[in-house]
C-alpha cells in the first residue's frame, strides 16, 4: 500500500510493505496499522513536558529537590534539573531495572499506573547517583520525568501524552502498549529472533509495566508518526505547530559537544532515534537544513534494515530524485 499526496504544502509519501506477521494466512500491513516505537517515545515524554512549560505548569529548571519533596531520595540529586534528567545527565541508572528478577517484581507492582511509577521512581532514586553525569543513557530517567508531570498535574502521564502529543496532533492511531490486544487481535505483531527464522509474539506475551510507559511503551502507525516528525521539522525551521519553534529549538539543542538534546540525537545535522522493546523497531530522523523528516517502523528488531530504508527513503523524497516531486516541487516531509 503506497500512498504520496500534498498536505498543506508538504509532501508525504507513506509506504506500507509486508505481513503482519508470519505465516501464510498473515494480512499484509497497512498505512493505517500501529508499530510499536520503544525509545522513540523519550521524544513525546519531552513534548509533552514541553507543552507543560509553555503553560507555566513547570520549568526547565525545577529541581528533583522541590519536585520530589517527601521522596526519600540520595542527597546528591537534590539540584538536578528537569532539563539534566531529560537530557541523560541526572546520573541515574542506565538500566530501566537492574536485574531479571527486579523486572518481574516491578510488572507486579500493586495500584494505577501512576501508583506504580511512583514506587519505581522512589527506588531509582533512592539508587546512589552515578559519579559520572555528564552524560548516561537512562530509560529510568525518562520514568522519572514521566512522574515528575504527574505530581505536578494530579493528572497520569498517558491522559498527559494523550492531550499533549495524540490529541494536540490528531495522531488516532497512536496509543499506549502494544499494538496487538485482546480488543486489536489483528494488528501488527512483534517478533523474536528464533534461530534463522522469526517468531511472532503473542497478544498476552512480554508485558512490559506502567513504570516503562515514558520511556518506551507507545504504539503509533507511519501516518502519526510523520504527522509527529513533521511538527517537530516544522519548529526548528521556524513554523509554529503544536509546539512554539523557540520550544523545539530548545528541546532539541545539546550542550556542545554532547550527543543528546531531549529526547533526540544530534548527529552531523541529523535529529534522529531509534527504539526497540526486542520485537518492533522504529526509527525517526529529521534533517531541518534539507526541510525533511522520515520515518521508518518494523515488526521486527531489524535495526540495520531501518537504516538501509531510511537511507533510501531519503534519496527518492515522494516522487523522484533530487528532492522533487514530478511537478518540481520541492519534497518537506517523507517517511
Amino acid at each position: 500500500e503506497v500512498e504520496c499526496r500534498w498536505i498543506n504544502g508538504i509532501g508525504v509519501d507513506v509506504a506500507a510493505v509486508g505481513s503482519r506477521a508470519t505465516g501464510a494466512e498473515a494480512p499484509d500491513v497497512l498505512l493505517d496499522d500501529r508499530f510499536h516505537i520503544g525509545s522513540v517515545a523519550k521524544s513525546m515524554t519531552a513534548s509533552m513536558i514541553a507543552r507543560l512549560v509553555e503553560d507555566g505548569r513547570l520549568a526547565w529548571t525545577d529541581t528533583i529537590g522541590d519536585a520530589y519533596a517527601g521522596v526519600e531520595f540520595d542527597p546528591a540529586y537534590a539540584e538536578v534539573t528537569l532539563l539534566e534528567v531529560l537530557q541523560h545527565r541526572a546520573g541515574l541508572p542506565q538500566q530501566l531495572t537492574i536485574a531479571d528478577e527486579e523486572d518481574e517484581l516491578l510488572r507486579a507492582l500493586p495500584g494505577t499506573p501512576t501508583e506504580q511509577r511512583a514506587a519505581y521512581v522512589a527506588e531509582m532514586l533512592a539508587t546512589p547517583r552515578l559519579a559520572d553525569a555528564t552524560f548516561q543513557y537512562s530509560n529510568a530517567g525518562y520514568s522519572v520525568a514521566g512522574h515528575w508531570a504527574e505530581r505536578v498535574t494530579g493528572r497520569s502521564w498517558e491522559d498527559l501524552v494523550q492531550e499533549h502529543v495524540f490529541g494536540a496532533l490528531r495522531l488516532r492511531r497512536s496509543g499506549i502498549g502494544w499494538p496487538a490486544t485482546p480488543a486489536r487481535p489483528a494488528q501488527p505483531r512483534g517478533h523474536f529472533p528464533d534461530g534463522s527464522a522469526l517468531r511472532a509474539q503473542g497478544v498476552d506475551e512480554y508485558p512490559l509495566g506502567p513504570f516503562m510507559h515514558p520511556a518506551g511503551h507507545v504504539h503509533t502507525s507511519a501516518r502519526d508518526l510523520a504527522r509527529y516528525a513533521a511538527a517537530h521539522l516544522n519548529g526548528l525551521v521556524g513554523r509554529e505547530d503544536f509546539l512554539l519553534p523557540e520550544t523545539v529549538q530548545f528541546l532539541h539543542t545539546p550542550l556542545p559537544g554532547a550527543p543528546y538534546a531531549c529526547g533526540w540525537q544530534i548527529t552531523g545535522g541529523k535529529h534522529a532515534h531509534d527504539g526497540s522493546a526486542g520485537t518492533f523497531h522504529a526509527l525517526i530522523e529529521v534533517v531541518p537544513s534539507e526541510d525533511r523528516a522520515v520515518v521508518v517502523l518494523t515488526n521486527a528488531a531489524l535495526p540495520d534494515l531501518c537504516r538501509v530504508v531510511a537511507d533510501a527513503v531519503a534519496e527518492r523524497r515522494c516522487g523522484g530524485p533530487g528532492g522533487e516531486s514530478g511537478d518540481g516541487r520541492p519534497i518537506r516531509s517523507s517517511s
